[in-house]
């Protein structure tokens, strides 16, 4: 197919069919897991073809581009290791679908399709929280037996526990998608100037509006809770435009 007329919805599809099957028949791990494991991914397959096609049909026409073999080529390849899991299957999906799509270019990397490889579920599920609540979401810290636990303050931590969330947001920081304070950090450093005290934690939480369901849970569990400072950095917001946020909806 000549790559120089993806200018209508049907055109990237077919090109991005030609090169899910090139992709597929390249990636040797994948194939030699396929024969060790005996398992018959067809339906998997199948569900991972139309998700991408679904994503590129959201793309405006006016939008569609040649994609960045950088992305799309190693994007696709990688992500038949972990089309087992939807959640990373479908941001495999979207990455794929931004790279189609004019107006993500300047929020794409290549590095991208290595920060999905390390994901769990529950990181997807935190990440899809922090796309739809991103001018609101707030981090709060659990301290149980002097460490601390960056949770976010929200009934998703509830529904995970304390310890799988904070686990997730310290990984989104390894990462580079979250910038967090850690608390026991900021207790100890050595200021020359500061009118803050750090050792006043009661005052601290007073100001503190917890999610009440959350609340009972720590409190049950004999958890201290004070503020976080948490932001997503410039490659947070990024990755959530390229990878988790749905393509450019047609007008």
């Amino acid at each position: 197919m000549d790559t120089q007329l993806i200018t209508t919805t049907v055109s990237a599809i077919t090109l991005v069919t030609e090169i899910f099957n090139v992709a597929k028949e390249f990636s040797t791990p994948y194939r030699k897991w396929k024969i060790r494991a005996k398992i018959k991914d067809e339906l998997y397959e199948q569900e991972y073809r139309k998700s991408i096609n679904a994503n590129i049909s959201k793309v405006a026409e006016n939008n569609l581009q040649v994609p960045n073999p950088s992305i799309v080529f190693p994007a696709m390849s990688t992500s038949f290791l972990y089309i087992h899991e939807e959640t990373l299957r479908e941001l495999f999906a979207k990455l794929i679908a931004s790279s189609f799509d004019k107006d993500k270019t300047k929020h794409l990397h290549p590095g991208f399709i290595e920060i999905i490889k390390q994901l769990s579920p529950v990181d997807c599920r935190v990440l899809m929280y922090l796309h739809d609540n991103q001018s609101k979401f707030e981090v709060i810290t659990a301290i149980k037996e002097k460490s601390d636990y960056p949770i976010l303050n929200c009934e998703l931590t509830k529904e995970f526990g304390i310890e799988q969330i904070a686990l997730s947001l310290t990984n989104l920081k390894r990462l580079g998608i979250l910038d967090i304070s850690s608390y026991q950090f900021t207790k100890n450093l050595v200021f020359y100037e500061t009118t803050t005290d750090y050792d006043d934690d009661e005052d601290d939480t007073k100001s503190l509006k917890v999610n009440p369901e959350l609340e009972k849970t720590l409190i049950t569990n004999e958890y201290k809770i004070v503020k976080c400072s948490a932001y997503l950095t410039q490659l947070g917001n990024s990755f959530l435009k390229g990878a988790v946020k749905k393509p450019n909806l047609l007008d």
